[in-house]
């Protein structure tokens, strides 16, 4: 028998930080991540009137876009995962991708990406991303989608990494592991490739 006012608990992993919590089904992403302690830009404290605290999810978790939503993110970006942490209610365990909270020094970069780590120079980042595949009703270039992926704009075209984009995206199943320097993609690699130095071809 199941006591009055029981909630079932679900479980919620945090990357890059592998971190996981279990909180209350109900409980909306936001609220998950301040219970495991993990960092999630929000200045309107939840009430969906910022925009800002934006996580990306697995495409099983995926579900319609709420009004606040689409006001805050494009259409490319929903569609690459791209949600705000306090509009989704959490039903079943997920796995959520959060965005490394930045330095000062970061932050001139301009980037609004993934997680940042230790590479080969300083100003070299790896970002490892869910690109999502392309379907019937969207032919969107997969040039478009990787920034769209990557919530970043400004990026330099670089037609050697366009020519290698589709391959990468297709060897990765459409995870991959995207090398930038400042505002230039260096690589594009298949699957998630933090644990691996840039390996020049």
């Amino acid at each position: 028998m199941i006591r009055k006012g029981w909630r079932k608990l679900v479980k919620v992993k945090f990357l890059p930080l592998d971190k996981v919590v279990q909180v209350p089904a109900g409980s909306n992403i936001l609220q998950a991540a301040i219970a495991a302690g993990v960092q999630v830009e929000s200045t309107c404290g939840g009430k969906g009137t910022c925009g800002k605290c934006k996580v990306q999810i697995q495409a099983e978790n995926f579900t319609p876009a709420s009004s606040v939503e689409k006001k805050f993110l494009s259409a490319a970006q929903l569609g690459a995962g791209w949600v705000l942490a306090c509009q989704r209610t959490i039903s079943e365990d997920m796995v959520v991708r959060v965005r490394e909270q930045k330095d000062v020094n970061d932050r001139k970069i301009g980037f609004t990406g993934m997680a940042k780590i230790d590479a080969a120079a300083p100003s070299v980042c790896k970002y490892p991303l869910v690109v999502p595949q392309p379907r019937a009703a969207d032919q969107t270039p997969d040039w478009e989608r990787l920034l769209a992926a990557l919530l970043c704009k400004g990026i330099r075209f670089s037609l050697p990494v366009a020519a290698s984009l589709p391959k990468t995206l297709r060897r990765g199943n459409f995870q991959m592991t995207a090398v930038l320097d400042n505002d230039v993609l260096l690589a594009v690699e298949p699957g998630d490739t933090l644990d691996r130095c840039l390996v020049w071809q």
